[in-house]
């Protein structure tokens, strides 16, 4: 299991790469762990569009990648 805890307004998708299981999750309502399963995950953050407020979010790309025992 994995948590991804963060209070933006972003979605994180995410894959195992050991089993092919994937998902997506919004942190900021999430209720607790996802379940990647063992093996090694990686996982990209995508920004979520904030209409009434724009230019005050920068958003720079990026991926994480660790292993679930």
């Amino acid at each position: 299991m994995t948590e991804f805890v963060e209070y933006c307004v972003c979605t994180v998708h995410w894959r195992n790469l050991t089993t092919g299981a994937a998902g997506a999750v919004v942190p900021s309502r999430s209720t607790g762990p996802v379940l990647t399963g063992s093996g090694t995950v990686v996982a990209v953050l995508t920004v979520n569009g904030w209409s009434d407020r724009p230019g005050v979010l920068t958003a720079l790309p990026g991926a994480g990648t660790w292993n679930v025992p």
